[in-house]
């Protein structure tokens, strides 16, 4: 990491004049005479390269991926599906051995119907978070319900690149059907008997985060309702081979989010169970409640460039003007992931600004404070979506 940039340089400069013929060729810099940057092109180049870097440096021996460098990251499934579902936007072969090794940690650390840690009986099909360096857990997770929809999402993104890789992945049908399980039973539907706890169990196909936390929430309904479309698409292609119906399952989780969530103005971040009608959620308050008016639109359970999506996101930045500059709320993560909300909806301006911002640590061999792999994911992500959407209806902000 620590000479990564030099390196990165030294290529493009090298290159550059090779393809001039010329030795004496001065290739162009992010940066003009003002210090200003000016060269999008490069700036991308080398920030895609330093997060590319950063999360395969994450990887353990075993395919673990830690969220950050800490001697004693945590290690959740969660940020590493992200990553790796970032990773395969490059898909060099060094890059999806990486993804394969991680995705073979995964499913070898599938939960039975027992919690071996802490006792009582368990989601099987779940994933504990570990830590390193030696993978201990503590029989625990933040959810099983978003575990599961990444884990199919990204098998999805790795199928789909080649006929090797989804023959590799053909191998793999029982754990996929394992995954597939835990997501489906955090639906409340009526075969399952929701806890109570903080969520009716009213059969509305909503998900809950897990049975220790019965709670349904937006943005994980959002990655749910992504998860199951996936699931779906690998089912259709034999490598889910449940008796499932996830057209079913995608049509009324959708549905739900619409009647349970949304309240005319703006999202709930949770569903309030008895004040179905009262809205919980604050523009003031910048998590959970602002962050997830932007996820319906990012997972494509709405239109991103539908007039709802338009106005959410423009209401956001409304908020909090400066989140592309790097200045948020007082928070313990970076929150990458609004560049892939500014990418999603085709506003060039937003996700230039915040590259330049990351582009400032990484062209000094460093990474933004609070930086996990979660950040390198939509970092790589905005990048791959707006060098694509160049053809696509730009953002103009709706009152």
């Amino acid at each position: 990491m620590r000479n990564l940039s030099l390196i990165i340089i030294v290529v493009v400069i090298s290159a550059i004049c090779n393809s001039c013929g010329d030795s004496s060729t001065t290739p162009p810099k992010p940066e003009n005479g003002n210090g200003n940057i000016n060269n999008m092109d490069l700036v991308y180049d080398i920030v895609k390269k330093s997060q590319i870097s950063y999360i395969k440096s994450l990887q353990l021996p075993s395919g673990a991926i830690t969220d950050n460098t800490q001697s004693n990251s945590k290690i959740c499934g969660y940020f590493a599906n992200f990553a790796c579902i970032a990773l395969l936007k490059n898909p060099s072969t060094e890059n999806t051995d990486v993804v394969k090794k991680y995705m073979q940690w995964y499913m070898g650390k599938l939960n039975g119907e027992v919690n071996t840690i802490q006792g009582g009986s368990e989601i099987v099909g779940s994933i504990y978070d570990y830590y390193a360096p030696n993978e201990t857990t503590q029989g625990n997770y933040d959810s099983v319900d978003s575990y599961a929809a990444t884990f199919l999402m990204l098998a999805q993104e790795f199928a789909m690149l080649s006929a090797e890789n989804k023959s590799w992945l053909m191998q793999y049908i029982t754990k996929l059907n394992l995954v597939a399980k835990a997501l489906e039973t955090c639906l409340d539907t009526e075969e399952n008997s929701i806890p109570t706890t903080f969520s009716n169990d009213d059969d509305d196909y909503l998900s809950i985060a897990s049975y220790v936390y019965p709670a349904k929430y937006l943005m994980d309904n959002s990655e749910v309702n992504r998860g199951l479309k996936s699931a779906k698409w690998l089912h259709d292609e034999g490598l889910l081979t449940t008796t499932s119906n996830y057209n079913m399952l995608v049509n009324k989780n959708t549905n739900s989010i619409e009647s349970e969530f949304w309240k005319s103005t703006m999202y709930n971040w949770i569903d309030n169970k008895d004040n179905e009608d009262v809205l919980t959620s604050s523009w003031d308050k910048f998590y959970a409640d602002a962050t997830s008016q932007l996820y319906p639109a990012i997972f494509e359970v709405i239109d991103p460039y539908s007039s709802r999506a338009n106005k959410l996101y423009t209401e956001f930045n409304k908020n909090y003007p400066n989140w592309s500059l790097g200045i948020l709320p007082s928070s313990s993560h970076a929150w990458a992931i609004l560049s892939f909300a500014a990418a999603n909806i085709n506003d060039k301006a937003r996700v230039e600004e915040y590259m330049k911002h990351i582009y400032s640590f990484n062209s000094v061999n460093k990474q933004k404070d609070h930086w996990y792999s979660f950040e390198s994911a939509f970092v790589l992500l905005a990048i791959d979506k707006i060098k694509k959407s160049s053809s696509a209806t730009p953002y103009i902000p709706l009152n």
